[in-house]
């Protein structure tokens, strides 16, 4: 006997899968709210579903976003325009801005992740501002493990997304090794110097 699917079961099954997916993609936004709210950063993420408005964020972010309710509006309203009717510049615009901030959310993360591994290698309770300069000079001093393999320690502004997005899939491993004091490069310099001007006066006598 031939199995046969209703459609209107079919696409009630795949409403409910949908609903499912958003559900967790917004479980997945709260859990980065909260890494935000760790760092005391606020911030906010507005949502739309089946024309329902969905927020997520820190306290305060959210409060801003349920207080406004003309940007609710707004946001569905834009949301449910047809792309046909915008024109060709001002979608590349719109694009140009979402990817934008995608990119600043995805550099601030890793740059959080990076700043509380550093306190916690220091012993520190609040996160710490990576030296990246200082790191890239005298690589020895400060290691930075559990990277993602060809991914070099630098400043996460220098990260393209693909990297930053592959560097938070594997932020569990992340971890800082404090080996010693960094080297300070221009005392080394003096002191060399000093060695030469010594031994030049030596010989000269």
């Amino acid at each position: 006997m031939a199995d046969f699917t209703s459609p209107i079961l079919s696409m009630h099954s795949e409403t409910l899968e949908s609903k499912e997916a958003v559900q967790h993609f917004l479980s997945s936004l709260e859990s980065m709210c909260k890494q935000f709210a760790k760092v005391k950063a606020e911030v906010a993420c507005i949502a739309v579903y089946d024309s329902e408005v969905l927020i997520v964020g820190s306290r305060r972010g959210k409060a801003f976003f349920d207080s406004r309710k003309d940007l609710q509006k707004d946001f569905i309203q834009y949301c449910n325009l047809d792309e046909n009717c915008i024109s060709e510049p001002v979608m590349k615009t719109l694009r140009l801005a979402t990817n934008c901030a995608e990119t600043e959310l995805l550099r601030k993360c890793v740059e959080d992740l990076f700043c509380c591994c550093y306190g916690k290698a220091l012993g520190k309770p609040t996160p710490v501002p990576v030296p990246y300069d200082q790191m890239v000079r005298d690589p020895t001093a400060v290691m930075l493990c559990g990277l993602p393999n060809d991914v070099a320690i630098k400043n996460p502004s220098k990260y393209d997304i693909h990297t930053m997005q592959q560097i938070l899939d594997n932020k569990s491993s992340i971890s800082f090794t404090i080996n010693r004091p960094f080297f300070d490069m221009k005392d080394s310099r003096n002191e060399g110097d000093t060695t030469e001007t010594e031994s030049f006066s030596s010989k000269s006598q």
